[in-house]
């Protein structure tokens, strides 16, 4: 296993997909919630991605929200798992970072 500390333009296009198809897994699927994720936050210079990877396996998601600047939130952030990663019943989940 191994963290990678990523802004937006670092990560591959196989690395986007997977964050991006489990932060859908969570809102989407696991939360009944209807919530457009790509905000644009994303793409902010002072957002950081970091990710816990097994091999080519993303096992979680932080999207970590610089402070500053327009469109940024003061800090913050939310920590995205799969199913089976965490949690009593082995379900994906979030936890957000104030």
């Amino acid at each position: 296993m191994h963290w990678q500390l990523a802004a937006f333009d670092e990560l591959s296009a196989a690395q986007l997909y997977q964050m991006l198809a489990l932060r859908c897994e969570i809102f989407v699927v696991e939360q009944d919630c209807a919530y457009q994720d790509p905000d644009g936050l994303d793409l902010h210079p002072q957002t950081r991605h970091l990710n816990l990877w097994r091999g080519g396996q993303l096992l979680a998601t932080a999207r970590l929200l610089g402070g500053g600047g327009e469109g940024a939130r003061g800090g913050g952030g939310c920590i995205f798992y799969p199913i089976g990663a965490a949690g009593p019943e082995g379900r994906a989940g979030c936890a957000c970072l104030p």
